[in-house]
């Protein structure tokens, strides 16, 4: 559509940049002008006297203004799986979530043994005992799918295609069967 790209530098590896468009600075100039807007002096309406933060409003101005100017922001994007899985699960509302953080802890146990049957059975026997030992939290395993699922469509993104999802979905729908089970569920 005729934009042209820039990267906005992270503070990370070259390949962790991160793209907006001439028309996401255009929105931060816009921003800038409705945050500089002056709506006139304050007034406190008992003392009748001018509002005491009238400078810091002109402080807060002053730094969007500054802001908007160099549109570059440092942002720390995960690198691993780990640490993907955390931030996808905080987007998602699902950070408190005390049982997926076990579930976490067993995951690459579970993907190294996928193909041995009763190593796979041990791994879920132990993910359902540190599970039951949290704060009886209601365990809905689909969630745990949503964010490994969006970490590592985040983490391999030019290489993420329908035959990794069909990978991972299978995989996870085995993991979640045997859980199941082993839960009583």
């Amino acid at each position: 559509s005729g934009h042209t790209m820039q990267t906005v530098g992270v503070g990370l590896h070259p390949s962790n940049k991160v793209m907006t468009s001439n028309r996401c600075s255009r929105m931060m100039g816009a921003l800038s002008r409705l945050c500089k807007r002056d709506t006139g002096p304050k007034y406190d309406i008992e003392t009748g006297r001018k509002d005491k933060d009238a400078k810091k409003v002109q402080e807060h101005q002053t730094t969007h203004a500054a802001k908007a100017k160099n549109p570059t922001h440092h942002i720390d994007v995960p690198k691993t799986f780990d640490e993907m899985f955390q931030w996808n699960s905080a987007v998602m509302g699902l950070a408190g979530r005390k049982w997926m953080q076990e579930v976490l802890n067993c995951f690459a146990a579970m993907v190294e043994h996928i193909s041995d049957t009763k190593r796979l059975q041990q791994e879920c026997n132990v993910v359902s005992i540190r599970i039951a030992k949290t704060s009886g939290d209601n365990v809905n395993l689909s969630e745990f799918k949503s964010c490994m699922l969006a970490a590592l469509r985040s983490l391999l993104p030019t290489t993420w295609d329908t035959n990794h999802e069909v990978a991972w979905n299978w995989l996870w729908d085995n993991i979640e069967t045997v859980l199941k089970k082993t839960m009583g569920k």
